[in-house]
């Protein structure tokens, strides 16, 4: 018997052990359950698409990636309505810069 047949007949062995043993099946059928529920559930109990309020020209991605969107004049108005509680949350333009422009007001230590 070389070391590979020998390494196999081990690992046959506990393996067969293990499968008898029923604290290590109910263990792993407890975790195995808990996995699941884990993966399954949050997006079953989620209550469905979140509402967002944003200007026209950035609708149409947020409509395809299934949220409820609330098409809105300006981003002032995007913001007033999560502030009322109409819209979860608001996608407003932010400010456009490079990581290689320095903000006027941002020191660098170098």
């Amino acid at each position: 018997m070389n070391v590979t047949q020998a390494t196999r007949l081990v690992a046959e062995r506990e393996i067969r052990v293990k499968l008898r043993d029923r604290t290590f099946l109910f263990g792993t059928l407890f975790f195995l359950l808990i996995a699941a529920a884990g993966t399954i559930l949050p997006p079953l109990l989620s209550g469905g698409p979140d509402s967002v309020a944003v200007t026209q020209g950035a609708a149409d991605p947020l409509r395809a990636a299934g949220l409820d969107v609330r098409v809105v004049p300006d981003d002032r108005a995007a913001e007033q309505a999560v502030r009322d509680g109409d819209t979860d949350a608001a996608v407003v333009a932010g400010r456009r810069c490079s990581p290689w422009t320095r903000h006027p007001t941002t020191s660098y230590a170098h």
